[in-house]
């Protein structure tokens, strides 16, 4: 059985790191192996996490809007090149995150 941890995104070092959807900021910390992590509550057991930052801009408590910005790529987390760490859990368990990650199609 296959399950998803989360990926790695080559990014641009500094550059913004936004919501995928709305929630509340429930940790905004630095984690080991991943470095500065922000992880975001959307509610009925889903959470997205973002890691490997250079620097949050989010607190535990707040709550975001879709797109709002949340921390900047770093290296943080022991990574040699800049890169986003992004996954999602459900109910604590790992989900696929690519069906978070397109594009919304024009209408």
């Amino acid at each position: 059985e296959t399950t998803w941890d989360g990926v790695v995104i080559s990014a641009r070092e500094g550059a913004d790191i936004r919501a995928v959807t709305g929630g509340k900021v429930v940790y905004a910390d630095w984690l080991r192996g991943y470095g500065l992590m922000i992880i975001v509550d959307h509610g009925k057991g889903y959470m997205s996490l973002y890691a490997f930052n250079q620097s949050l801009h989010k607190n535990v408590g707040d709550h975001v809007r879709a797109g709002e910005v949340l921390a900047s790529v770093g290296r943080s987390g022991g990574r040699a090149d800049a890169a986003l760490y992004f996954g999602i859990r459900k109910n604590g368990r790992p989900v696929d995150p690519e069906q978070w990650c397109r594009k919304p199609t024009k209408g």
